[in-house]
C-alpha cells in the first residue's frame, strides 16, 4: 500500500498538481459590450504548454453586463506555471467585449491583460472576431558596456580575447 501511495504522490509531482486560477474580467462600459454568451479560456504557460482552463459561463442575468468586473475561480486544473498569454474563444453569438482580464494562480502572481484592439467575441460570422488571445509582451535586456582604453591598468595583453559573460535570471526561473 505504501508502495502504490509513493507512485501515485511520484506521478502528481512527475506531471503538476492541479490548481485553481482566478480570473477577474472586466466587461467594456459600452452600451451593448455585455453577454449572456459562453466563452471557452485558455492560458499559455512560460514554458509554451497551453491549458483549457474552462467556461466563463455568463448565463446568468447579472454577470458580464456593460461595465461590470466579474469574478471566476476554475478549479483544479493543471498548472501552466508562469502564465504569459490567454485566449478567449467565443462559443456564442451573443457577442462580448471586454476591457481586459486579471488572471492568477498559485504559480502565476496577478497579471492584467489588456484588450488593447477593442476586438468583440462571437462566434457569429456577422460580428466580431471568434478568439481574442493577449500576450505580455516579449522582454528585450540591453546591456551596454564601457571599457577602459586598451593596455590600461596591464588587464589587456597584445593578442589575447577578452569577453565578457552575462547571466540574467528571472523571476521564478524564467528569463
Amino acid at each position: 500500500m505504501k508502495v502504490l501511495f509513493l507512485a501515485l504522490s511520484l506521478a502528481t509531482l512527475a506531471f503538476g498538481a492541479n490548481i485553481d486560477y482566478l480570473v477577474v474580467v472586466q466587461t467594456s462600459a459600452s452600451k451593448d459590450a455585455g453577454t449572456n454568451g459562453h466563452f471557452l479560456i485558455y492560458a499559455t504557460g512560460h514554458s509554451g504548454e497551453e491549458q483549457e482552463l474552462g467556461v466563463l459561463d455568463n448565463t446568468s442575468e447579472d454577470v458580464a453586463q456593460p461595465g461590470s468586473e466579474d469574478t471566476h475561480v476554475l478549479k483544479e486544473i493543471a498548472d501552466v506555471g508562469v502564465i504569459v498569454c490567454v485566449e478567449i474563444i467565443a462559443k456564442s453569438d451573443d457577442a462580448w467585449l471586454i476591457d481586459g482580464l486579471d488572471i492568477s494562480s498559485p504559480s502565476s502572481p496577478k497579471y492584467t491583460f489588456v484588450n488593447a484592439d477593442h476586438i468583440l467575441l462571437s462566434s457569429g460570422w456577422f460580428e466580431g472576431q471568434s478568439s481574442l488571445k493577449m500576450c505580455r509582451p516579449k522582454v528585450q535586456y540591453v546591456v551596454t558596456t564601457k571599457t577602459a582604453p586598451k593596455y590600461a591598468y596591464g588587464h589587456s595583453a597584445p593578442g589575447t580575447n577578452d569577453k565578457v559573460h552575462a547571466t540574467v535570471i528571472g523571476k521564478n526561473g524564467v528569463s
